[in-house]
């Protein structure tokens, strides 16, 4: 194993650019330097690609905060024409659904939509209809380089009833979305490093305009880059709501994990987990004993599979060149 394939030494990696999300790569090294991970340039850019390629960082995501005319809103649908249901959804909200998810639940079909609006969902059979007021990411800062954590119900981590997650989505008071911010928002959806040339052109906007209006959007979203240790296409994502008071214990027990998880709050008091995890049976077994024992109540799962979102589909549109969803240089054709 090279010493930068070595998991603490991509952890930290990965850690760095989610404080320091648009820093150059000279920054990376000479925090790498300072903290003797990686020595050499070289062997810095090596790293990035290969967790780049290999799928252990993602490119990054933003997360627009709520402001007017302008929420975090999720939907799940029970159908029995995916396909169909889909369709008219897209038709009339693409411009406000960011994500679709399938599952299918014995022979149940479940759809999960993430929008930014509320949708008119007349004539479809809704389970869930949920505003979102809390959006907390677990990254897996506390691996212990096992995916044995829920072999079992940890018996190492106290199980308080903690108070509620701070509420952390809501944009700065005087913030309303221009068009020209949407414009923006879209490139960085395609990419969050994605250089000021490429944009300028895409855009027609100058240098000092799209510095001003990504200041604006960072300062009002929540930018991160998701970790999967082993390569995300090892990884499944269970999706949880539930009621809860022991909001804190689940943030420390998904930190154990080998991936990025999330913990969201709506404001109809569920509590929300998308567990990515290469051990889907252990994480239900768990979540099953803390529904025995109470520390969790009216739970609902599902399989998030099958992703659509606008971005993947406008670049199999030909909308985007390929090269622009890269952060550290596209791989060589073999």
């Amino acid at each position: 194993m090279l010493k930068s394939e070595k998991p603490d030494n991509i952890l930290q990696i990965a850690r760095y650019f989610n404080e320091h999300p648009r820093n150059s790569v000279k920054s990376l090294l000479a925090f790498c330097q300072l903290h003797n991970i990686l020595r050499s340039y070289d062997a810095v850019y090596r790293a990035l690609r290969l967790m780049e390629h290999e799928r252990i960082l993602l490119n990054g995501s933003i997360l627009m905060k709520n402001h007017e005319g302008y929420r975090n809103i999720h939907y799940l649908f029970q159908t029995e024409d995916v396909g169909g249901l889909m369709n008219a959804l897209l038709q009339e909200n693409r411009n406000s659904i960011e994500a679709v998810y399938r599952s299918r639940q014995g022979k149940e079909n479940i759809v999960y939509a993430k929008s930014t609006r509320p949708l008119d969902c007349k004539g479809f059979n809704l389970i869930e209809e949920i505003e979102w007021e809390s959006y907390h990411i677990i990254f897996p800062w506390d691996w212990d380089g096992t995916e044995t954590f829920l072999f079992r119900v940890p018996e190492d981590i106290s199980l308080d009833e903690s108070s509620l997650p701070r509420e952390n989505i809501t944009a700065a008071p005087n913030f309303e979305i221009t068009e020209d911010m949407r414009v923006l928002l879209y490139w960085y959806k395609v990419n969050v490093r994605l250089p000021d040339i490429p944009i300028m052109r895409e855009t027609g906007f100058d240098h000092r305009k799209v510095k001003t209006l990504r200041k604006r959007i960072f300062d009002n979203s929540i930018v991160h880059f998701p970790i999967f240790l082993f390569g995300a296409r090892h990884y499944v994502c269970l999706y949880f709501s539930f009621f809860t008071e022991y909001y804190e214990f689940f943030l420390r027990l998904f930190a154990r994990n080998s991936v990025v998880s999330y913990m969201v709050k709506g404001k109809n008091g569920r509590t929300f987990l998308f567990v990515n995890t290469t051990r889907p049976g252990w994480v239900l077994s768990a979540m099953e004993a803390f529904e025995e024992t109470g520390v969790i109540q009216k739970t609902f799962f599902c399989f998030l599979q099958a992703r659509w979102d606008y971005i993947i589909a406008d670049f199999k549109a030909g909308k985007i060149p390929g090269k622009y969803f890269w952060m550290f240089g596209m791989p060589k054709k073999k």
